[in-house]
């Protein structure tokens, strides 16, 4: 019969070559919806390093609709989460529920799920502004990291406003969000970590930044902030301040300042730091980033650079440098 708008999207899984279909639009799923239920749409694959695979979905059924998370290994696929189901640990009345689509899906090593909903709960429960928040499934149990509403760690009497997941790793989680109380929208923007109940305040708009360029400090940037998380805890920030110079910060509990535009390069001389490309974290924490500088107004220079497990800044390598030891061709 040839594709239509019903059953033209699949999620796959598998090697190059040797791809295998987990799920397709249209695809009956009786079996844990009832008689009938058919997969209308598919959403947000995501997988981690050992190959489980999570993916939303929504279910047409013939009492109506409902919402999930798959978990796949790549044979077959399970339910791990879904709407209208009362699970251990969730807040509200012994009847509250997930009601609408899954979003913001990560996934850990341990193939424990992060992940974005409302709660419905009743006119006597949790209110409708307070019903939206990060959510950690494990064990066939629901953690709240965070919701609308919830108090905003240690800044008093400042609650969370739509919490955004931004990584998730090990048994800490990183997100986004805005505060609710007395503030502006010059101070609302934060940046936090959840790890095992305890929330710590990494970044918040309008707060002096800690800079060691020598040169100028300033006051963070929300927009366009990011913060990544290690297993081990460890975070990098990338963030900009209020002069629009981007920088990079190291957390460990406390924020170190690592780089920022117009700040000097360790072993370059007379060389400032440009710009800030590709940051990124590996699991045990060590931090990677793509960068340019120059000296004065002169032409950039191209290289990549890392902070170890201490802190400690290193070169990896800069245009110039050669690509054999003791001298050879020169990275170009």
């Amino acid at each position: 019969e040839g594709l239509t708008d019903k059953h033209d999207s699949a999620i796959l899984h598998g090697p190059p070559g040797s791809l295998s279909t987990i799920a397709v639009e249209g695809e009956n799923v009786s079996g844990e919806f009832g008689a009938g239920a058919v997969i209308t749409n598919l959403k947000d694959p995501v997988m981690n390093s050992s190959g489980t695979v999570i993916f939303a979905a929504t279910i047409e059924t013939d009492s109506g609709t409902e919402r999930a998370i798959y978990r796949s290994t790549g044979s077959g696929k399970t339910v791990a989460v879904r709407t209208h189901v009362n699970y251990a640990g969730m807040p509200g009345n012994a009847g509250s529920y997930f009601d609408s689509i899954m979003t913001d899906l990560m996934i850990n090593q341990a193939g424990d799920i992060l992940f974005r909903n409302y709660i419905e709960d009743g006119p006597e429960g949790i209110p409708t502004a307070e019903d939206c928040g990060l959510w950690l499934f494990s064990n066939n149990t629901i953690t709240q990291i965070t919701r609308n509403g919830a108090p905003a760690g240690d800044l008093a009497s400042l609650t969370i406003l739509n919490p955004a997941a931004r990584s998730f790793a090990g048994e800490y989680v990183t997100f986004q969000s805005r505060l609710s109380g007395d503030v502006t929208s010059t101070n609302d923007d934060c940046l936090w970590i959840w790890h095992q109940g305890t929330l710590s305040l990494v970044m918040r708009e309008g707060e002096e930044a800690t800079v060691s360029n020598g040169t100028e400090t300033g006051t963070f940037q929300g927009a366009g902030a990011a913060l990544s998380v290690a297993e081990n805890g460890v975070a990098v920030l990338s963030a900009r301040l209020s002069n629009s110079d981007a920088g990079i910060w190291r957390w460990d509990g406390q924020l170190t300042h690592i780089a920022s535009a117009g700040g000097p390069v360790p072993g370059v001389e007379g060389h400032s730091w440009n710009s800030f490309q590709t940051i990124a974290i590996n699991p045990r924490g060590t931090i990677l980033f793509d960068a340019s500088h120059r000296e004065g107004s002169g032409p950039t220079t191209q290289g990549i650079w890392a902070v170890n497990s201490v802190g400690q800044l290193e070169r990896i390598f800069v245009e110039g440098d050669s690509i054999i030891p003791n001298g050879g061709e020169a990275i170009q």
